[in-house]
């Protein structure tokens, strides 16, 4: 007779886990959506009218050998609206010709961006397109 019990609790022990488990995992995805449904916020702000838009502005020296590359382009005055004027608070990293940006476009895309340090160099856009 105590064979039946022990599967009995056995059962609803496993039945238990299993249920503790499934809420777990519901709050964890629930979690991460609210989290990409905020990553306009990233920088510190989500108007926007503070925010880039893609293909605006003047193109740099180096363009020619951008031209035909996956690498977009954009103006000085874009690249400090997304940064937040280059906030140091948006600072994500330092690469070898200097720091790199978390920037936010208008199309609230989060992007890296590298301000170049010195003078343009081939190295400097290769790197770039990488």
């Amino acid at each position: 007779m105590s064979l039946p019990i022990a599967l009995v609790v056995g059962i609803a022990g496993g039945a238990t886990l299993l249920a503790v488990a499934a809420v777990l995992l519901a709050l964890w995805c629930a979690a991460r959506m609210r989290a990409r449904r905020n990553r306009n916020s990233d920088t510190g702000s989500s108007d926007p009218s503070t925010l880039v838009e893609w293909g605006k502005g003047g193109r740099s020296s180096l363009a020619p050998d951008l031209e035909h590359q996956v690498a977009r382009q954009f103006s000085l005055e874009d690249l400090v609206q997304a940064t937040k004027n280059f906030s140091d608070t948006n600072i994500i990293g330092a690469g070898s010709f200097g720091l790199v940006y978390m920037g936010l476009l208008l199309d609230g895309t989060v992007v890296a961006i590298k301000r170049r340090v010195g003078a343009a160099t081939q190295v400097f856009a290769d790197e770039v397109i990488m």
